[in-house]
């Protein structure tokens, strides 16, 4: 059987009704039987991804299959079309389709050379084809366990061009701070928005109003221009999710991301600057651990940036 060169609108539809379809039967078979709860963050971004993609390119592929040029023509409307469902049903916002996207394409490809292989239309793929079935048992695998805690701590560094008795207080205080310039925190993602604390001493309480809500911390250790610590005791929403058919909260941005504690260290320095040193620690419980550790980390460290930013804006000479 030869491939073919055009992706055909019937082809986009079927492809499209498939992943789809899969989606909705493996939400039915796993609700009732409790997989979904204990690992909701598997089940929603490392499984659901795989299957969905892998029968779209199944489906879409196994009559007449594509070349390659025109496999990923197909892959690049079946994604835009289910984005545009989900958005419209309000099942997800775009931020998490986006950042999912590279899990679902992983799906769809596999499911593509899959059939490739299977039509015997790429010998030298063979032994690559044959792993195909492995990688999608060890997803399903692991899509089905209960992910452990990943708690992580990052820290983020920037001198200022002032004193530590300047900065200090600002620590305790910030009235506003400038949104980060970064698009994902435009489009929705929690940033903070001011900081304020009803004293400086330990046991004191501390807001870091979000633009998602409020974390309400507790001072911890409190060292006069040298060093603040604090634990929080509550994290709101990760996210506003940006959907334009209306609002949505999806269970994920809820309890999958919880901030644990954070601190400043200020260090004195020549010539009257000082170097502050935020460091953050949090936990999440979404898989695949490897893959959202890069998101985590660089948002994490705009957060960071955003705080140390308006500091230095404030006491800047």
């Amino acid at each position: 059987m030869s491939q073919s060169s055009q992706t055909d609108p019937v082809t986009v539809v079927l492809s499209v009704a498939a992943s789809l379809s899969t989606g909705i039967v493996v939400s039915v078979l796993a609700m009732p039987k409790g997989i979904v709860e204990p690992n909701y963050g598997g089940w929603l971004f490392l499984l659901l991804p795989f299957l969905c993609g892998a029968s779209a390119a199944i489906v879409g592929n196994w009559k007449s299959p594509l070349k390659k040029y025109a496999g990923w023509h197909l892959t690049g409307w079946w994604f835009l079309a289910v984005t545009v469902i989900l958005l419209a049903f309000r099942w997800e916002g775009l931020i998490c389709v986006l950042m999912a996207s590279p899990l679902l394409i992983f799906g769809h490809a596999g499911g593509y050379y899959a059939v490739i292989g299977l039509k015997g239309l790429s010998a030298p793929r063979a032994g690559q084809i044959s792993l195909l079935p492995f990688v999608g048992i060890a997803i399903i695998y692991s899509a089905h366990q209960i992910p452990p805690t990943e708690t992580r701590s990052l820290t983020t560094i920037m001198e200022v061009d002032a004193p530590p008795d300047q900065i200090w207080p600002l620590l305790f205080n910030l009235p506003a701070v400038h949104a980060p310039a970064n698009p994902f925190f435009q489009a929705g993602v929690a940033h903070p928005v001011a900081v304020r604390s009803t004293g400086n001493a330990v046991g004191a309480g501390r807001e870091c109003v979000l633009s998602t809500g409020i974390m309400t911390e507790q001072i911890t250790e409190s060292i006069p221009n040298q060093r603040l610590a604090f634990r929080v005791l509550n994290t709101p929403a990760s996210m506003v999710e940006l959907n334009p058919f209306g609002p949505t909260n999806p269970g994920h941005l809820h309890d999958n991301y919880v901030v644990h504690q954070g601190e400043f260290t200020l260090i004195s320095l020549p010539g009257g600057r000082t170097q502050i040193v935020g460091k953050s620690t949090y936990s999440y419980t979404v898989q695949p651990a490897g893959y959202w550790n890069l998101w985590t980390d660089a948002l994490v460290r705009q957060i960071h940036l955003s705080v140390m930013d308006e500091i230095r804006r404030r006491v800047r000479r």
